[in-house]
């Protein structure tokens, strides 16, 4: 009877999807709860690791983006 093959394998989750953001805000900024490892942005295209917002115009929607930073071998990941 021959042996049986077998095998198996180790999953490594790389970057997990950081979840919405918690926001405090005043009439002209926004505060984003800071998760270490990641990068804030206003317009999903310019990122900044500070999650403060500061000289926003009172009385207008915005939409805060947060992603995981990027590494040494991996890119930015996951807007959320």
């Amino acid at each position: 009877i021959p042996a049986s093959l077998s095998s198996s394998a180790v999953v490594t989750t790389l970057f997990a999807t950081p979840s919405v953001p918690v926001l405090t805000s005043t009439a002209n900024s926004v505060i984003a709860q800071a998760v270490a490892g990641c990068e804030y942005s206003l317009d999903g295209t310019v990122w900044q690791d500070s999650n403060v917002f500061a000289g926003l115009a009172p009385a207008t929607p915005y939409t805060v983006y947060m992603r995981v930073k990027a590494t040494a071998v991996l890119p930015a990941c996951c807007k959320a």
